[in-house]
């Protein structure tokens, strides 16, 4: 404490090189090992559940093959836009607080300077002491602003690529994780039989992913090992829907309550695109229904979540979300066309 106070004293904050480039190696190592973790555990969870699913349904692999590649296709591609629409957020937002300080430092400078006594006096400094640093921000702005996005809004800056970056971790790993569950189909020709195998590749490859995040420093330690086991247990029983899987990377840490919330919204949104299918008969006139009722709902659902996240621009996020869920399933359609079965 006593070489940080000296150092702001002097109104600069040391820093070398070399331990800013360690911090940004790591942040981004942190970033894509996190990425990684998102798009394979979905991908191992929610085609295994799919395919344990049609398996009780249908003897032949060829249709649960039909089934899952769409559903990966789908997956990857709405995981992938999915992660790059939050990058891209991230860095919108962080360039939006930034204008907002760097207006704040010249046409209200007392706040800016009020504020930034008070993070000081947090470290412990005397008004005495921080009175040279404020000089120093007063004659260099670009610090300041700096220093306010760090140190008032938490806030460090991204970068510009990493929504590309997140995109095709995201993407991709969801992907290759999602081949472990139907390997088994695409070699054996009776379902039932390619279920059991399925099941073992999976168990293995959701305890070695338990591992790995352990490995990473996951706080969950032994429990990340056993829950993912726990979770597709209740799939091979149950052979039902993917919906108590998904994002399980995200909800194993959350409160119970916020547990089920997740799993909640994630089922009452999937019955939507599911709803004419349970009114029509005709699949070819129910998918016309659907893609209408999901489009609406997916503009809606953008432009909420604009709101909630205070962007600027509801309108745009409506559309970006709604363009999201067309092309994944565009991808996810054309993809079970071209199949032969």
């Amino acid at each position: 404490m006593d070489e940080r106070a000296s150092l702001l004293e002097q109104g600069n904050i040391v820093e070398s090189g070399e331990t800013r480039m360690g911090q940004e190696m790591h942040t981004d190592v942190t970033g894509i090992v996190q990425d990684i973790i998102l798009g394979a555990a979905d991908g191992l969870t929610v085609p295994f559940a799919l395919a344990a699913g049609l398996s009780s349904a249908f003897s032949e692999s060829r249709y649960i093959i039909v089934a899952v590649l769409s559903e990966l296709a789908a997956g990857a591609i709405s995981m992938g836009l999915g992660g790059y629409l939050s990058g891209k957020t991230e860095v919108d937002h962080y360039k939006t607080e930034k204008r907002r300080e760097e207006h704040e430092v010249i046409h209200q400078e007392d706040d800016e300077i009020a504020e930034t006594l008070e993070i000081f006096r947090e470290y412990g400094l005397s008004d005495e002491q921080i009175a040279p640093i404020c000089e120093h921000f007063k004659n260099n702005h670009e610090a300041w602003v700096e220093f306010m996005m760090k140190f008032e809004l938490q806030l460090d800056k991204p970068d510009d690529m990493q929504p590309v970056y997140s995109a095709l971790v995201i993407g991709g790993s969801y992907l290759l994780a999602g081949m472990i569950p139907l390997l088994p189909y695409l070699i054996i020709g009776d379902a039932v039989t390619a279920l059991k195998y399925s099941i073992l590749f999976t168990l293995v490859a959701l305890f070695i992913f338990g591992i790995l995040k352990v490995g990473q420093g996951d706080p969950c330690s032994g429990a990340s090992l056993i829950q993912p086991l726990n979770l597709v247990s209740s799939q091979i029983a149950s052979h039902c829907s993917n919906a108590s899987v998904k994002n399980q990377s995200k909800v194993l840490r959350q409160p119970n309550a916020l547990k089920a919330g997740v799993g909640g919204s994630y089922l009452l949104a999937g019955m939507i695109p599911l709803l004419p299918y349970l009114i029509i008969g005709d699949a070819v006139t129910a998918l016309k229904y659907s893609i209408l009722f999901t489009l609406v709902a997916l503009f809606v659902f953008g432009i909420l979540k604009s709101k909630v996240l205070r962007q600027p621009n509801a309108l745009k996020a409506g559309v970006e979300t709604m363009v999201t869920g067309a092309v994944a399933a565009a991808a996810a359609f054309f993809i079970a066309r071209l199949i032969p079965t």
